[in-house]
């Protein structure tokens, strides 16, 4: 299930509010929900997708030999903010994908069948 606020993964809090069944991923969430403006905690999947997308524009940068972002010129500018959000995008969409085949597996065993035969 996602958080209704920040549509992360509902992890820690999971709190159900009313008859539709509302979750939260923290107290957080839950506070913002209910008029709050709070900071919200990243994820460990979101730190991991952070860091991929920051070596990516790394290496873009490295790519231009350039540094200082001043002197990007404005299809440069818009080429790392592409690698940057891709990067971000791709990294999430991937751990998603993983997380959900997770899930597949744990709430869908395998049904043993008995055969009737056996019974008395």
């Amino acid at each position: 299930m996602t958080c209704f606020v920040c549509q992360r993964e509902a992890r820690l809090l999971g709190t159900w509010v009313g008859p539709d069944g509302r979750r939260f991923c923290s107290d957080r969430c839950f506070n913002l929900f209910l008029g709050g403006r709070i900071m919200i905690d990243k994820s460990p999947v979101e730190i991991a997708a952070l860091e991929h997308a920051s070596d990516l524009a790394g290496e873009y940068l490295e790519s231009l030999k350039k540094t200082d972002l001043v002197t990007l010129s404005r299809g440069e500018w818009m080429t790392l903010v592409e690698v940057i959000v891709t990067g971000w995008g791709d990294s999430k969409q991937q751990a998603d994908g993983r997380l959900r085949e997770d899930l597949d597996r744990l709430s869908d065993p395998p049904l043993e069948f008995t055969d009737p035969s056996t019974f008395a």
